[in-house]
């Protein structure tokens, strides 16, 4: 009888399953959380009773603070403080080179206190030098970037100058620029959280840690060291001042690392209103945490030729005079600018509170034209072309007219049902007179992207299960041969017989599963591509109208079956 042992595409599939699983496991370890944790407010009771009410507003104040913040929004975290996490990194890196190199040039000295021959003494030196050159060179390296991090700081201003609207198709392509980059410099968002729980959202200090606290505040080494060990991005402290039934609370919120003050805020009030005064100080501080405070905009219209009848859009409402500085709310606003003959311009952004925003604008001429649009099946439904709704020039031929301007077009088909399909036509390909088909099927995408991810992990289920009955059944076809060449007996031949013909089913098995999962697998990414837009083609006149032809000849037959119905 002869032993079959494992070929190398079935530990290569082993292999490949292994990482796939740890590139599941990396993917899914991003940490984007904006912590607040809070240290009990200080109490100084002036005048009356120290009753030990007092006392519970060391805690009550802060947690009570913190419930009101909503917490699990997101927030928005610009280039300033992502700048001051990179810059404290950047540091305690440098201290820690700094320290490598005392320690590398005390051993360097260290080496004339021992009896090494002349030359024994110099090869170590030689040595010692390479290793303190080689963190010099460290040193340096991260004293240019603290250096150039602290130079844009400094240049950085409360005004952001925004010379140039991308159109989507650029913002399409920096999103798949960015999309793999490890060292993304734009802004982006993390969820706010409570440190702990809500019942205990406190930094745990002992009492040195404490007095330490209360001479150094933010500052304190402690605080520092718990704070970039968990994490914590800001931190609430306050003081409550007591004068016989009246209070007065201020409570500040600290960003970190940095120790740069978010807000500040007080409310005076009695000890009956204490609830109240909590409101207070959380709506006030909300505009804050989620930069919700108003921004002033400017718009430069930057054009040499002198352009009349400009029209500034903030969100579908038009701003009549926007020669001087315009206030509005921040967050996420769509802004637009068109004028009689040129190009309209349209953009989303974020607008950072309490900021001053310029907005410098180019209008381009428009290049006007048409292009011939069609769907390559025909469904019912509504077609729109850069948020314009189209109407078909044929019924019939399933035909649309798209007025063009050259630039990109982004459309969209909704169905009768509220189904839809995004489809684009690249600025390079439009040219007046074309025409253009696109495979568009109105479908429910998350559903179906979801369909098929439970497929893959089902067929990847049934292969993991197969591989371990292919690995029980081979390593007991291995262990029952090894036995019977030592002790060839009819008993143990049998029983090896049977254990290999066990091993070919789950062997075939596992190659089933395995093919089965590869193909689930690839449709499972086929059908994450639905969030794409769809392509398009250009088509030949004669082949534009033959379909549009076959397209009339199926639909008249429905027509005549519904007559023949009635």
């Amino acid at each position: 009888m002869k032993m079959r042992k494992c070929n190398l595409i079935q530990k290569l599939c082993i292999f490949s399953v292994l990482l796939i699983v740890n590139g599941f496991t990396f993917l899914y370890a991003a940490d984007n959380q904006w912590t607040v944790a809070a240290i009990p407010f200080q109490v100084d009771v002036r005048s009356g009773s120290k009753n030990s009410i007092y006392k519970e507003f060391e805690t009550l104040f802060p947690k009570r603070i913190l419930d009101n913040l909503a917490f699990g929004n997101q927030r928005f975290i610009d280039k300033s403080e992502t700048d001051e996490r990179k810059l404290y990194d950047l540091k305690k890196k440098q201290t820690a080179n700094f320290l490598e190199l005392s320690g590398l040039v005390k051993s360097r000295d260290s080496l004339f206190l021992y009896d090494y021959s002349e030359r024994e003494l110099k090869r170590k030196i030689n040595e010692a030098e390479k290793k303190i050159e080689a963190c010099k060179k460290k040193i340096a390296e991260n004293q240019v970037l603290i250096d150039q991090l602290v130079l844009s700081k400094a240049d950085a201003s409360s005004t952001y100058n925004v010379h140039k609207i991308q159109s989507e198709t650029e913002k399409f392509q920096n999103l798949f620029k960015n999309l793999f980059s490890t060292n993304v410099e734009s802004e982006y968002y993390e969820q706010v959280q409570v440190y702990g729980s809500i019942d205990n959202p406190f930094i745990e200090l002992t009492e040195q840690q404490q007095a330490d606290f209360l001479e150094n505040g933010l500052n304190s080494i402690f605080i520092k060291k718990i704070s970039d060990e968990k994490k914590i991005r800001c931190i609430l402290t306050g003081k409550v001042t007591v004068i016989d039934e009246y209070i007065s609370v201020s409570a500040v919120l600290t960003l970190m690392p940095g120790n740069r003050e978010l807000c500040r805020e007080s409310e005076i009030g009695t000890t009956s209103q204490s609830e109240t005064i909590c409101d207070l100080l959380s709506d006030s501080m909300l505009q804050y945490v989620f930069g919700t405070l108003p921004v002033s905009i400017n718009v430069k219209v930057m054009n040499e030729e002198t352009v009349d009848g400009v029209k500034f859009t903030f969100d579908d409402q038009v701003v009549s005079n926007f020669s001087i500085p315009q206030i509005f709310e921040s967050g996420i606003h769509t802004v637009s600018f068109s004028a009689p003959g040129y190009k309209t311009l349209v953009t989303s952004y974020h607008f950072e509170g309490n900021q001053n925003y310029e907005i410098g604008v180019h209008l381009v001429k428009k290049d006007n034209g048409f292009i011939n649009f069609r769907m390559k099946y025909f469904q019912e439904g509504t077609l729109f072309a850069n948020g314009m709704p189209l109407v078909s020039s044929d019924q019939y031929k399933n035909t649309s007219r798209i007025e063009i301007d050259g630039k990109e077009i982004l459309g969209i088909f909704v169905s009768e049902d509220g189904l839809s399909d995004f489809y684009y036509i690249d600025s390079k390909k439009i040219s007046d007179g074309n025409f253009y088909q696109s495979n568009i099927k109105a479908m429910d995408t998350a559903s179906y992207i979801d369909l098929r991810r439970k497929i893959m992990y089902g067929s990847y289920s049934a292969f993991m299960i197969s591989m371990m009955g292919w690995c029980v059944t081979y390593g007991s076809l291995y262990n029952t041969f090894a036995a019977y060449q030592q002790n060839p007996t009819i008993e143990l031949y049998e029983k090896a017989v049977k254990w290999q013909n066990a091993s070919k089913v789950m062997t075939g098995f596992a190659w089933g599963t395995g093919l089965l999962w590869g193909y689930t697998l690839i449709r499972y990414l086929i059908a994450a591509d639905k969030v794409l837009p769809s392509t398009t083609k250009v088509l030949r006149p004669e082949d534009f109208e033959i379909i549009s032809n076959e397209d009339k000849t199926s639909i008249e037959f429905s027509e005549e079956q519904d007559e023949q119905i009635q």
